[in-house]
Parts: structure tokens; C-alpha cells; sequence
């Protein structure tokens, strides 16, 4: 209620505590399709791997911090992203991401607020 729906905008329910300190397990949450610029510190809907037998992959909803490096052209790379949780359990650990597993991930969209 009281915020415009743009195209590329959805509501999916997130599960889980991973993220307990802004999501709680079951709830709404509004996304939108990723913008162009820095996902630095952003909440992120992420597709990663294969989870087994599932060719679809997984899904997390992570905090998204990234190492990168620059060439001499200004063009960069990534070293490194974690997909890091905000939980109160410290049982859950950042997902570390190389380069190599950079044909495994892909971000589907940015957290934009926890609704209802």
C-alpha cells in the first residue's frame, strides 16, 4: 500500500532465518529487476548452482559485497563476492564466490521492502 508497482517489480515469500535481522522466515517481500551501477552492500535475490538433482538451481536472498580489480583500461573484474547473511544464529556463513563460479550465479533481482 502506497507505493507505486513499476514493470519488472514482484512479491515472492522468502523462508528461512538467514536474513532474520530484516526478513523474518515466511515473509512478503517486494522485489524489482536489478538496476545498472553497484549491488554493493544490497539485498539480493540470487539463483546459484544446481542443488542437487535440481537443474533450476537454488535460491538465497543475501547481503552482496564484492572484491574487485581494475585494469589499465578501468574496465574491472570480480576476485571475489559474498552472499553474506544478516542473522542473529551465527551458525549461517556467507556463500563465497570465486570466478570460477561466476557462469553459476546469477542475480534475479534487488530486495526493495519486507511487506505485510
Amino acid at each position: 500500500e502506497g507505493r507505486r508497482i513499476e514493470p519488472g517489480m514482484f512479491v515472492a515469500a522468502v523462508s528461512g532465518d538467514s536474513m532474520d535481522e530484516l526478513i523474518p522466515d515466511g515473509a512478503w517481500c517486494l522485489f524489482r529487476a536489478p538496476r545498472a551501477g553497484s549491488r554493493q552492500g544490497r539485498i539480493v535475490l540470487v539463483r546459484y548452482g544446481s542443488a542437487g538433482a535440481d537443474p533450476a538451481g537454488a535460491f538465497t536472498v543475501k547481503e552482496y559485497r564484492s572484491e574487485k580489480v581494475f585494469d589499465d583500461e578501468g574496465e574491472f573484474r570480480h576476485t571475489r563476492v559474498e552472499l553474506r547473511p544478516r542473522s542473529r544464529n551465527p551458525e549461517h556463513k556467507p556463500i563465497v564466490l570465486t570466478p570460477q563460479d561466476e557462469d553459476e550465479v546469477r542475480v534475479m533481482a534487488e530486495l526493495v521492502e519486507v511487506v505485510g
